[in-house]
């Protein structure tokens, strides 16, 4: 982010899927973060997937999320950049 300058920001997308592990009792979900940075005068945004999983503790009643991984590349911009 810093390489991207100071009004670089990061903002939730969507939502691409969920899906539940009921053997391991698990959850994974995978969200698309929009990144929008200003070039030569532009605004411009490429967007990020990021893969995550919950694991419940029924003894304790919690649940924790963990980052799975996210992509090396980011998703390509459908439509007119922002």
């Amino acid at each position: 982010m810093a390489n991207l300058g100071e009004n670089a920001s990061v903002t939730y997308d969507h939502t691409a899927q969920i899906a539940h592990d009921s053997k391991h009792d698990t959850d994974q979900i995978c969200c698309i973060y929009a990144v929008t940075y200003s070039e030569y005068g532009a605004k411009k945004t490429f967007f990020i997937p990021l893969y995550g999983t919950r694991v419940r503790d029924k003894n304790h009643r919690t649940a924790l999320w963990k980052c799975e991984r996210y992509a090396s590349k980011p998703i390509a911009v459908s439509g007119t950049p922002q």
